[in-house]
């Protein structure tokens, strides 16, 4: 672990993320995701983005999901086996776009 402590904050934050997606409070953990970036200035990791996807494929909200992903594009941060298992069961098949997958 970091001397800092930075990892443990990574790991709280995205514990809490995570809970609230579950608890279908996707947008209060959007709203706790975008304090970590632009108020404290913590770096995410993919487990936030990929809670944070999983949240909003469940409420059916497919261009939140889109930008989401463009936006880990964007800082680099690749979707692990658990992202794209998420988004193509949840996301795509649910869509009927069977052949996106």
């Amino acid at each position: 672990m970091d001397k800092r402590g930075f990892k443990a904050i990574v790991v709280t934050y995205n514990t809490i993320i995570d809970s609230l997606c579950k608890d279908m409070m996707v947008d209060d953990a959007l709203k706790l995701f975008k304090e970590m970036i632009f108020d404290k200035g913590i770096l995410l990791d993919v487990v936030a983005y990929t809670s944070l996807i999983r949240g909003l494929c469940s409420l059916g909200r497919w261009d939140d999901v889109s930008k989401m992903l463009k936006e880990m594009e964007d800082e680099r941060i690749s979707p692990n086996v658990v992202t794209f298992s998420i988004y193509i069961s949840r996301c795509i098949c649910k869509e009927g776009k069977v052949e996106d997958a």
